[in-house]
């Protein structure tokens, strides 16, 4: 033992005598130091003499690791006293009732790696497993826990977390969000459901007193100023808006299927749809704006080009819940491509060209389920390259089916010749 090795170490304001062990090398702790700090006993000797008969009587292997060595007392003089290393003093600790024990645990790691003690550099997570094992089984669930957050202090970081585990706590934290993600989109549900029925009851009581002759232009106004003086910032009751709502009253209140669909949609989508000449083509507009989840402009192109006329002409009058397969007679159509700006005559390459240069429109003919890939599309079959005019993908298996049904397909040979199958 190395004298010059002694050193006098200080936790919260008290001292501990240390002395270096070089053979082993490792820090050596007086046991009786530590017990007073903990217990802050008169008589910490005493204590750690009834302490120690308890844990020989118990059989515990972590007293056998303490043995005498004369050290520098008080008075000044070299007496022996019993000492303990790092690795079975964080054992020992556990076994002392204080509320210091966990931040003199913390404590003793850190000074145990800063000061080169090969204990704690080669093996905190078997002292934190030691500590575990010292302890009566009742103790251990609990204490598993703090133990390997000791480890993890005296590796300076955190224990390893198992990728299963890892991948299950993402998992969980996924799930979480989108139940989050659901309930916001309800109660945006749920608000704008609400805000349409109170349209609808103003629009019924407005409608109401003007067929009865009780109100008039000047009144509705008049309710809309009322209106706006009694909530500061309000919006949504300027007159004309007053004059919707009578009108969304007036266009559903005889269809009960109508006025139920129309509260699952926005207010700005109602007001475009209300300007439909028949139940039916209301109707329509209806399905296919909650199928497609349609924005106001997306619906407002659909009717201004004239959808429901062009499936009607075409045959296809009686397919609606409207939207059920608007999307597959969107591929027979005759599409509105006036917009091209074509001269009556003109060529398949024009054509073509002109369609790319507008892109976005033709493509929202279709619907909302293609997606265009490319122009003069690039495939080679053998030695002999192909070019495609306008490839698309297709979302939707039924398309492809109603395709099969309804179109001619061409095989090209790589020798030139082609076949139709």
């Amino acid at each position: 033992m190395d004298g010059d090795k002694d050193k006098i170490r200080i936790f919260q304001g008290k001292e501990i005598r240390t002395v270096w062990n070089e053979e082993e090398q490792k820090w050596l702790y007086s046991v009786v130091d530590v017990i007073g700090i903990l217990t802050e006993s008169e008589n910490p000797r005493k204590y750690w003499k009834v302490l120690r008969g308890r844990l020989i009587a118990e059989g515990n292997e972590t007293v056998t690791n303490c043995y005498p060595l004369k050290m520098l007392s008080p008075d000044k003089k070299m007496r022996l006293t019993d000492v303990i290393d790092t690795e079975h003093l964080l054992k020992l600790v556990q076994r002392v009732p204080s509320k210091k024990t966990e931040s003199f645990r913390i404590w003793l790691t850190e000074n145990g790696r800063e000061s080169g003690d090969e204990t704690m550099v080669r093996g905190p997570k078997r002292i934190a497993a030691g500590i575990i094992s010292t302890l009566p089984s009742t103790d251990k669930n609990a204490a598993e826990y703090e133990a390997h957050r000791t480890a993890g202090v005296a590796e300076n970081k955190l224990p390893v977390i198992d990728p299963d585990i890892k991948n299950n706590i993402e998992h969980d934290f996924k799930e979480m969000l989108s139940l989050i993600e659901r309930s916001r989109e309800n109660s945006i549900r749920a608000v704008n459901r609400e805000l349409i029925s109170l349209y609808w009851e103003i629009g019924r009581c407005v409608s109401e007193r003007i067929a009865a002759k009780i109100w008039g232009r000047s009144v509705v106004k008049e309710f809309s100023q009322f209106v706006q003086s009694q909530f500061y910032g309000i919006r949504g009751f300027s007159a004309q808006n007053i004059w919707r709502m009578k009108q969304y009253y007036e266009s559903y209140f005889r269809n009960d299927k109508l006025s139920t669909l129309s509260r699952e949609l926005n207010w700005s989508i109602n007001t475009k749809i209300m300007c439909g000449k028949t139940d039916e083509e209301r109707e329509f507009y209806m399905d296919l704006a909650l199928k497609h989840n349609y924005s106001f402009r997306e619906l407002e192109r659909q009717m201004d080009t004239c959808l429901y006329e062009r499936l009607t002409i075409l045959g296809e009058k009686d397919l609606p819940p409207a939207a059920k397969k608007a999307t597959m007679a969107g591929l027979i159509d005759l599409y509105v491509l006036e917009s091209l700006r074509l001269p009556e005559h003109h060529k398949e390459k024009d054509l073509r060209k002109a369609i790319v240069a507008n892109l976005r429109d033709f493509i929202l003919e279709f619907g909302k389920d293609f997606s265009f890939l490319g122009e003069e599309y690039r495939i080679q079959v053998g030695n002999t390259d192909f070019h495609i005019d306008l490839l698309f993908y297709v979302r939707q298996e039924s398309w492809i089916e109603d395709c099969r049904k309804t179109t001619t397909f061409v095989r090209c040979n790589p020798n030139g010749t082609c076949v139709a199958g």
